[in-house]
């Protein structure tokens, strides 16, 4: 990923160094949760018997290995909805309320398609398959929804600042992917009609569900490093701020 050029340095609180490192145990922690997501992720697709571009992803919750991967990829992302905005806190950036919520419709939407998975062959289970499937709904809306809050306050901040790649333009290309899983979905559930099967060959479900995923935790680790910098660049204002006293 490209570094990060910070083109305004934002006045925040002054900090302790035992402070900052206490902050910075928020982000580092971050790191480490969206780690273990992205290895989950990859050790699934790798081990698994599954089709990459035939099979949903959440076809990987019914078989014993592939669902315990499946868990704990799901529910990293899941935990990174709580440890985001703290981390993001911790760096002085104080996302609004609607935002917060976002964020945790967010995190209850994928807890909620981990605890209920789909509906596929041997597992006719509609109520369990219709739950999944507006959680899975509401996870993948709400995310692009919170980051929009997030660069807002970043950008009111002065701290908006990602050199070659910003943010906003990863959001962007995370809406698109969106999107265009939307319309992959929408022509899956219409194929019978003639346009719409030609799109559903083009653009399969399991495979726009993956890239719009990937974009997601693209997005999520700029989200991260953008707290980091600012951290770093806090204290580098406290540490000249003392040296002026």
């Amino acid at each position: 990923m490209h570094s990060v050029a910070l083109t305004t340095r934002p006045v925040l609180h002054d900090s302790h160094p035992s402070k900052q490192a206490s902050d910075r145990r928020w982000i580092t922690g971050t790191e480490w949760v969206m780690t273990l997501g992205i290895v989950a992720i990859v050790l699934m697709h790798v081990t698994s018997t599954r089709s990459f571009f035939g099979d949903a992803l959440s076809s990987y919750a019914f078989s014993p290995l592939d669902s315990v991967l499946f868990a704990i990829s799901v529910l990293s992302l899941a935990v990174c909805a709580v440890l985001i905005p703290l981390s993001l806190h911790s760096a002085g950036l104080k996302v609004g309320i609607g935002t917060k919520a976002l964020f945790g419709a967010w995190g209850s939407g994928l807890t909620a398609a981990v605890m209920f998975p789909a509906a596929y062959g041997e597992h006719p289970d509609l109520t369990s398959g219709a739950i999944h499937q507006y959680s899975c709904a509401l996870a993948f809306t709400a995310l692009p929804a919170s980051m929009i809050g997030v660069i807002r306050e970043a950008r009111r901040s002065g701290v908006l600042a990602l050199s070659r790649l910003p943010l906003t333009r990863l959001l962007r290309i995370a809406i698109t992917c969106l999107a265009f899983f939307g319309l992959s979905y929408l022509a899956e559930k219409l194929s019978q009609l003639g346009i719409f099967d030609a799109i559903s060959i083009i653009l399969p479900v399991a495979m726009t569900q993956r890239i719009v995923l990937g974009a997601d935790i693209v997005v999520l680790a700029g989200v991260v490093l953008l707290a980091a910098r600012t951290l770093d660049q806090r204290g580098y204002d406290d540490h000249e701020s003392g040296h002026q006293q």
